[in-house]
C-alpha cells in the first residue's frame, strides 16, 4: 500500500509523515474484482473487498513473507531476511527496504493475529527501533498494525483488511495518521487476490 505523505519538516529532519517508509506495506494497483466497502473510526480504517481467491490461497501469500514484493506496488521490498513461513502469533520478519530519503532500511514485522485461512496480521517497527535517527528524529514509528480477516464466499473469499494505529504511544508519530486511506486498503487486497490465485 502506498502512504500518503504529509508535507511537515521539523528543522533539518524529513518529517515522518513526509515519507511512508515506516509501514512495510504495498501499494495499490490494478482493478476491482469484486465488491468493496469501507470504514473508518477514530484509531482504525478498513475496506473489505471479494477477490476471486480462496481463503487457502490468500493465507498462503500472507503467511509467506517472501511472496509478499508480489502484492508490492511502491516497489520499496528488496527480500525478506529470517523466518519466510509464519507459524503463530510472535513470530516475527525482516523485510529489508529502500526508499530515496533513507536509502537502505530494515522493517521488523511481529505476527499479532494468526489463524490459519481466517485470519492474519502484523505490527511494522522501525529496525532497530533506533535507526535513521539522522532522518527522522526520535520518533518511534512502531504501534500500529494490519489485520486481514478471511471470510470464505461462494468461489472466493470476504477479504477485510483493518489498519489500526491505536498502539502508537509516539504522539509525534501518531498525528500523521491515517497515512493510509481505506480505498488503499481495498487496492492491496485486490493485489493480494491476483497474486494468490495466479
Amino acid at each position: 500500500m502506498r502512504g500518503v505523505g504529509v508535507a511537515r519538516h521539523d528543522g533539518d529532519h524529513p518529517c515522518p509523515g513526509d515519507h511512508l517508509w515506516w509501514a512495510a506495506d504495498y501499494a495499490p494497483r490494478g482493478r476491482p474484482v469484486g465488491p468493496r466497502r469501507t470504514a473508518a473510526s477514530a484509531a482504525s480504517t478498513s475496506a473489505t473487498t471479494r477477490p476471486r481467491s480462496t481463503p487457502q490461497q490468500l493465507f498462503a501469500l500472507l503467511s509467506t513473507p517472501t511472496r509478499h514484493q508480489e502484492i508490492d506496488g511502491a516497489d520499496m521490498l528488496r527480500g525478506v531476511e529470517g523466518t519466510t513461513e509464519l507459524g503463530g502469533v510472535g513470530d516475527e520478519f525482516v523485510m529489508n527496504m529502500h526508499n530515496g530519503d533513507l536509502g537502505d532500511y530494515q522493517m521488523k514485522n511481529t505476527v499479532t493475529s494468526f489463524e490459519k485461512d481466517r485470519v492474519i496480521g502484523w505490527a511494522p517497527a522501525m529496525h532497530p527501533i533506533d535507526a535513521k535517527k539522522d532522518k527522522i528524529g526520535d520518533v518511534r514509528a512502531e504501534g500500529h498494525t494490519y489485520t486481514w480477516h478471511l471470510e470464505p464466499e461462494g468461489d472466493g473469499t470476504t477479504v477485510t483488511q483493518v489498519y489500526d494505529w491505536s498502539g502508537v504511544q509516539d504522539q509525534d508519530f501518531r498525528g500523521f495518521f491515517p497515512m493510509l486511506s481505506e480505498q488503499q486498503l481495498a487496492d492491496s487486497i485486490e493485489n493480494a487476490g491476483r497474486a494468490a490465485s495466479s
